[in-house]
């Protein structure tokens, strides 16, 4: 056999000592590309890590053309999101499915998400750059972020991109798809009917891509909903206290319930009520909840429109900061 580059026979190198060399190039080289792909050595959360890899390497689970693969999908999931405005973390894509879903292992993931969605990728990054903005500049409200970025996916879905993210309901219209894909990007929240747990909906495997998940792994940690958001563009009536913290994941939800789920406003502050009445909640959270439901009720859907969303969102954050 020829030896490789830099391997003369001459030293007398054997045959076995040549493949473990070789062997070591490609792992180093491998390894490289994972780091390149913004992919860290240990676990953050809950994703894998190249340790994780490396493991699965050697005991068989997988292979090096696959792991190969897998580094230039994250490279480009990096790419795709950054030319949306921002670099969504290696690690979040990094994650082992723990739900149903169409993929079976975060490789297979990661390459549907290149190959088919990667409009959806770019929506991402554009999302998640107006979620950072907030964290690191705290400019502008929490509000007038989360209502730009439904501004954001309703152009999406009147640009005719893939919505199947939000196939977990059914027959949709363009407005309703909107709504339904920026609550699952704003937190990804299901809700189960009151009383009967019984799921009003879901969002299935999508739903952790959302810019919450995604700030956890770039910051490391574990956070709320709650604390990420914050509470930013809300004047006091639309908040009530001091218990009263997931209004913009309320605002959303509000806006599912009523436009994709058709529960009436009136409904919607009977369930606030009996929240009250059953002691899950006080008196002043419930009443400031009521105030949103009503807020989206009468500012933001009657004049939504995915082709035009801006004036209703402009009227909507007006209200909730009168």
């Amino acid at each position: 056999m020829s030896a490789p580059d830099g391997l003369s026979p001459a030293v007398g190198v054997s045959a076995r000592n040549v493949h473990a060399m070789l062997n070591h190039r490609a792992t180093s080289e491998l390894h490289k590309s994972l780091i390149d792909a913004r992919l860290g050595q240990a676990q953050i959360l809950d994703c894998s890590g190249i340790s994780r890899h490396f493991e699965r390497l050697a005991s068989g689970e997988t292979d090096s053309a696959t792991l190969a693969q897998y580094a230039e999908d994250l490279a480009a999931l990096c790419a795709l999101s950054r030319e949306g405005g921002e670099e969504i973390p290696g690690s979040f894509w990094d994650v082992p499915p723990k739900t149903e879903t169409p993929w079976p292992d975060e490789y297979s993931a990661a390459r549907a998400f290149v190959t088919e969605y990667p409009d959806y990728i770019r929506l991402l990054g554009t999302s998640f750059h107006r979620f950072v903005e907030n964290q690191e500049c705290r400019q502008p409200s929490a509000v007038s972020i989360a209502l730009s970025i439904l501004a954001d996916v309703s152009a999406y879905v009147a640009s005719g991109a893939s919505v199947v993210m939000t196939e977990s309901r059914g027959g949709l219209c363009a407005d309703q798809q909107a709504m339904f894909l920026w609550q699952q990007i704003l937190t990804g929240s299901s809700r189960q009917i009151p009383y009967i747990h019984r799921d009003a909906y879901t969002h299935g495997p999508w739903a952790r891509h959302n810019v919450v998940e995604m700030w956890r792994y770039r910051i490391g940690a574990q956070i709320s909903v709650d604390e990420a958001w914050g509470l930013t563009g809300f004047s006091d009536r639309f908040v009530g206290d001091a218990t009263n913290t997931n209004q913009i994941e309320h605002m959303a939800i509000s806006a599912v319930a009523q436009s994709v789920l058709r529960i009436p406003v009136l409904l919607l502050d009977v369930l606030e009520e009996m929240e009250w009445l059953l002691r899950k909640g006080t008196r002043a959270a419930s009443r400031a909840d009521e105030q949103v439901n009503r807020a989206v009720a009468h500012c933001l859907l009657p004049e939504f429109c995915a082709n035009n969303p801006r004036p209703a969102c402009a009227r909507l954050e007006q209200e909730l900061a009168s």
